[in-house]
């Protein structure tokens, strides 16, 4: 799972198997919550995808507590989801380190996702039309 902004990841949590909605909102409450602030402030607009668990009661309770605002994307539209841009990007470089075994490959993912922190992702966004 993983929670971004212009200027890129800013907590992630690697998940081994499906994420249900016990996990996500795991997640959004531990990770995510101290990061949101009450809207109009900076990081106060929460966007996700359109999966069921990310409309039930307790992501409503987080965002009465948070006083956020949440968008959900439409269906089927990972063009429009910041989140996948920064997964594809994370995925090429794992591609390019070339790792080997299970423990190796986790340092990988983690070392590309450190190396995702340091990236002009305003730019990106830009020519993307995003912001």
């Amino acid at each position: 799972m993983l929670a971004t902004d212009i200027h890129g990841p800013m907590t992630q949590k690697l998940i081994f198997g499906p994420v249900d909605s016990w996990l996500f909102v795991d997640w959004l409450f531990e990770e995510l919550q101290p990061m949101v602030n009450p809207y109009p402030q900076r990081r106060s607009i929460v966007i996700l995808d359109n999966i069921k668990f990310h409309r039930n009661r307790l992501v409503q309770l987080f965002q009465t507590q948070t006083q956020c605002v949440i968008l959900h994307l439409p269906r089927y539209s990972p063009y429009l989801n910041l989140a996948e841009y920064l997964f594809n990007a994370i995925k090429a470089r794992c591609r390019n380190m070339q790792s080997v075994g299970f423990f190796q490959s986790m340092v990988t993912i983690l070392t590309a996702v450190q190396e995702m922190r340091n990236r002009n992702w305003a730019g990106l966004l830009r020519d993307l039309e995003y912001i």
